[in-house]
C-alpha cells in the first residue's frame, strides 16, 4: 500500500478528559505511531486528517481519511457466558479470514487495552464524500459480521452491544493500543467489485445506518429549540388532513450560524414544505444558504452545494419533518389549515395532545 492514510492523533494523561473539539491533534501513519504507557495515557485517533479534533458541529467529510473502524467488545460476551473461545484465538482467526477473503480493504487490526476486544480498520480508495463514507461504513459492517459468522462466532458478534454501533460516526474517537497489531501492506482500497457482488447485503446495512441517523436527528430536534415555547400548537400527523401554505420575505440580513446538523434539519424542513417541487426547493435553499454566516472554513457556495454533495437531496421524500421555528428564522412563515371534513377530529386531538413541532410523515 503506497498511499497510507494519516490519522488525527493525540495522547493525554488519564487524569484529564478527552480534549474538546477544535483541539490541535497530530497526524500519524499507524505504522509510525509509538503508543505511550497504556496504564497512564490514552492514545486517541480519528479517521480524519484535518489536524484538529473534529466533532458533530464541524463535521466535514472532505477530511475523512478513507478508513472505517469496527470496534468489537468481545468482553461483553465473555462476561455473560461460562464457555467461550479465548479472545486471542477469535482475534487471530477473524483477521486471517479477512486477509484471505477481503485483503483489498482490510488494513489494520489490534486488540483493546483489556485484550478482550478488537479494533479492525478498513481502507477504501474512494472520493471523500458523505455518501461514500456511508457506503464504505456499511461495507465494513457487513464484512466484519460476515467474518465472525464464517469463523463460527456469529453468536458472539450478534450478542447485545458486542459490535459497537457508536463507531458509526466519522468523528468517533478510537482508543488505539497497537496490542498484537497487524498491518496488511497489500491493502489496495479497491472495493467496487465487493460492493457490486454484495450490493443488497451491503445496502441493508446502509439503510439501517440511515434510518438510525434520521431517528437520532428527530430526537435531537424534539428536545432542543422549543423547550421554552409557551404557545404550543397541535397538529394531526396525517399530511392528507392539511392544506399547507407559506410565504417568505427574504432580505439581505444573515441569521445566526447553523452547524452541520441544523443545516441538515433546515434542508429537511424545506423538503417537507416543497413536497415534489424540486425547483422550488432548490430556489428556497439557495436563498437560505446565502443568509448563513461563513464560519469554520465553510463558504456560502459550500452551503449552497451541501445538500447535493452530501446526498441529502437524493434521499429526500418531500414528506419530511417540518421545523416551523427554524424556517421562521429565515422569514419563511407557514400556515396549516385543516381541510374540510377533518375539523371535528382535529379539535378532539387538540384537546388531548400538545406538541411544539409539526411532523408530516
Amino acid at each position: 500500500m503506497t498511499n497510507k492514510p494519516a490519522f488525527n492523533y493525540i495522547s493525554y494523561s488519564k487524569e484529564y478528559n478527552l480534549p474538546r473539539n477544535g483541539t490541535k491533534m497530530l497526524l500519524y501513519y499507524l505504522n509510525d505511531l509509538k503508543i505511550h504507557d497504556l496504564e497512564k495515557y490514552h492514545s486517541v485517533g480519528q479517521t480524519i486528517d484535518c489536524g484538529y479534533r473534529m466533532g458533530v458541529e464541524d463535521c466535514d467529510y472532505k477530511y475523512w481519511n478513507q478508513c472505517t473502524v469496527e470496534d468489537i467488545d468481545y468482553k461483553l460476551y465473555i462476561q455473560s457466558h461460562d464457555t467461550y473461545v479465548e479472545p486471542i484465538e477469535v482475534y487471530n482467526n477473524v483477521w486471517n479470514w479477512l486477509i484471505d477473503n477481503y485483503s483489498d480493504i482490510s488494513y489494520y487490526s489490534e486488540m483493546s487495552r483489556s485484550k478482550k476486544g478488537f479494533h479492525f480498520i478498513f481502507y477504501f480508495d474512494v472520493d471523500r464524500t458523505y455518501n461514500n463514507w456511508m457506503m464504505c461504513k456499511a461495507m465494513s459492517i457487513w464484512v466484519i459480521k460476515k467474518a465472525f459468522k464464517e469463523c463460527g462466532y456469529e453468536e458472539a458478534i450478534t450478542y447485545n452491544k458486542v459490535w459497537d454501533s457508536h463507531s458509526s460516526t466519522l468523528y468517533q474517537p478510537i482508543f488505539l493500543t497497537k496490542i498484537n497489531c497487524n498491518f496488511n501492506n497489500n491493502c489496495s482500497g479497491k472495493c467496487k467489485e465487493i460492493a457490486m457482488s454484495n450490493y443488497y447485503d451491503i445496502k441493508r446495512e446502509y439503510d439501517l445506518m440511515y434510518e438510525k441517523a434520521c431517528n437520532i436527528e428527530k430526537k435531537k430536534s424534539n428536545n432542543t429549540k422549543n423547550d421554552n415555547v409557551n404557545n404550543k400548537e397541535s397538529y394531526d400527523t396525517s399530511r392528507d388532513k392539511w392544506e399547507i401554505s407559506f410565504d417568505f420575505d427574504f432580505d439581505n440580513n444573515e441569521v445566526e450560524y447553523l452547524d452541520h446538523t441544523q443545516r441538515w434539519l433546515l434542508f429537511c424542513s424545506l423538503s417537507g414544505l416543497c413536497g415534489n417541487d424540486d425547483e422550488k426547493l432548490k430556489s428556497l435553499w439557495c436563498e437560505c444558504a446565502a443568509k448563513i454566516p461563513e464560519m469554520n472554513g465553510h463558504t456560502k457556495e459550500y452551503y449552497r452545494k451541501c445538500p447535493y454533495i452530501n446526498d441529502w437531496n437524493r434521499k429526500r421524500t418531500g414528506k419530511e419533518y417540518i421545523d416551523k421555528n427554524l424556517l421562521n428564522m429565515f422569514n419563511i412563515n407557514i400556515n396549516f389549515k385543516v381541510k374540510e371534513g377533518y375539523e371535528d377530529k382535529s379539535e378532539e386531538k387538540t384537546n388531548k395532545v400538545t406538541k411544539t413541532r409539526v411532523y408530516l410523515p
